[in-house]
């Protein structure tokens, strides 16, 4: 459910820069204080690292990429509200055109989420690290 909620912030991100808007998320944005999830925040976190980490290394590259807009891609309280819409059961995404984009962002990473949770999956028995490693090995990357 984590990943559908970041998932659903990205869409949103793009309903706001198809809009215009320069800025992340405009919402209503009033605190509630609740409990946190530990397992849902480090989830967070993951994605804010990752999208730091692939900013700085596109940064590093000399932009190959176009610098996204990080507050289109993640927006802390909307995530956590989608995550809460999510586990009380309500529609993901209302509109059509989002719809679409959500489904294809969702059907994307899929597969990902399945080696994940595969049987034998972890460290020790060459879970998804091992299976990445075997399909990027045409890359001939050199480590030296």
């Amino acid at each position: 459910m984590v990943l559908k909620a970041l998932l659903m912030v990205m869409v949103q991100g793009e309903l706001n820069r198809l809009e215009g808007s320069d800025t992340g998320w405009q919402g209503y944005t009033n605190h509630t204080s609740q409990l946190v999830d530990s397992n849902v925040a480090h989830s967070f976190n993951q994605w804010q690292a990752c999208l730091k980490n692939t900013s700085e290394l596109n940064l590093l590259l000399c932009m190959p990429l176009p610098k996204p807009h990080l507050a289109w891609l993640y927006q802390g309280r909307l995530a956590h509200r989608r995550l809460k819409r999510l586990q009380e059961g309500k529609p993901e995404v209302n509109s059509p055109n989002l719809n679409t984009l959500y489904r294809s962002l969702l059907e994307a990473v899929r597969p990902y989420q399945r080696l994940q949770s595969a049987p034998g999956a972890s460290r020790n028995t060459g879970g998804p690290e091992a299976q990445l490693t075997a399909n990027m090995g045409h890359l001939h990357l050199n480590s030296q």
